[in-house]
């Protein structure tokens, strides 16, 4: 696929179904080992997103030998459920990564607060723990997803959460899931250093490519695909 922004370092691996979890969990861990050499003196700082597709890579890629110690784990957006229920992206990732690897994590939920307390906590935890770009913190690697509807994160088509500029996190109202999500927004995402989407099925193959044919489609991915310097895509055929 091509890029009309020249400035922009896109890259795209593409994996068969039988092999893409062990396949992404190796390109991401090339990713985390280089972390380690080119980040001496600090910890690194990784954002992860809920969903089916990371959790077979996770699972994968805890059984490597990097030094996890050196690795902080926080989320890229959450469902406004307890730990400990069956749809909280946390309780996934505790499941399959963090109970497997020394790490710190820093779940977005936090029993007895309200939706908004939770997102503006979890900005000010972010705040204290990251260094800044031009005043905004900025995460080594997001890892991300995308839904059929091209939403990532929780920014779902149509939310205000698609308009945030100010603030990195946010309580985001999903009427079409009848939900509410604390999610990044587009501030915070497109700080990081890098950025790495997962999507697997042909629908959301197709749907990247529309994306990066037009550049102008209406989709939350698109703002990403737009804005983002340097993005990798781990694509399952």
């Amino acid at each position: 696929m091509s890029s009309k922004n020249p400035n922009r370092i896109h890259k795209f691996y593409y994996f068969a179904r039988e092999k893409y979890a062990e396949s992404a969990a190796d390109r991401i861990c090339r990713m985390l080992q280089s972390f380690t050499e080119t980040i001496p003196h600090r910890p690194i700082n990784i954002a992860l997103s809920g969903g089916s597709t990371p959790l077979p890579v996770l699972s994968l890629l805890c059984r490597t030998s990097l030094n996890w110690e050196r690795f902080r784990f926080f989320q890229v957006d959450e469902r406004f459920v307890p730990l400990a229920h069956e749809q909280s992206n946390y309780g996934h990732l505790k499941q399959v990564l963090f109970t497997q690897v020394p790490s710190a994590n820093y779940p977005m939920y936090l029993e007895g607060e309200s939706p908004l307390a939770c997102a503006q906590i979890y900005q000010q935890t972010i705040d204290e723990k990251l260094p800044k770009v031009n005043g905004v913190p900025s995460f080594d690697l997001i890892l991300l997803g995308m839904g059929d509807d091209g939403h990532t994160a929780s920014l779902f088509p149509g939310t205000k959460a698609l308009n945030e500029e100010e603030n990195w996190i946010v309580a985001n109202e999903v009427p079409e899931l009848d939900s509410i999500r604390i999610t990044m927004s587009y501030t915070l995402i497109l700080r990081a250093r890098e950025v790495c989407v997962l999507i697997n099925g042909k629908n959301k193959n197709q749907l990247v490519e529309s994306m990066y044919e037009s550049e102008d489609t209406t989709f939350p991915m698109q703002k990403i695909i737009n804005d983002c310097p340097k993005l990798t895509w781990i694509i399952e055929l």
